[in-house]
């Protein structure tokens, strides 16, 4: 990324505190004018945080639109991030069951025709 570099230098300390736990279950707010790098700030920091940190960009628009509140519109946010990581859970979960009932059964095929 060219410049913002003290943009960059504060959101590498953000991931410190993050990863050193001083500032777990806190929010970021990054705000500027239009074009200024913030949605490629945030997506550096979710992909430096790993892949239990879900990347759920907002629009401004969206939040503060008239047609719902914009507590609604952070709920649903959240709802969605949380739901990220509810449906990879789910998926594995399922996937490791199905693989064990496909080694039992191949197990079980080879016992009976032996």
């Amino acid at each position: 990324m060219v410049g913002q570099c003290e943009a960059r230098e504060a959101c590498g300390l953000v991931v410190d505190l993050i990863n050193s736990k001083k500032m777990a279950g806190r929010g970021i707010l990054l705000a500027g004018p239009p074009g200024t790098g913030k949605t490629a700030l945030a997506l550096s920091i979710s992909l430096d945080l790993g892949d239990k940190v879900p990347f759920c960009p907002i629009v401004a628009s969206e939040v503060y639109s008239a047609e719902i509140k914009k507590t609604e519109v952070l709920m649903e946010n959240f709802r969605r991030a949380i739901g990220i990581r509810i449906k990879v859970k789910w998926l594995l979960e399922n996937l490791l069951q199905l693989i064990k009932i496909r080694k039992s059964k191949k197990f079980m095929k080879e016992k009976l025709q032996s």
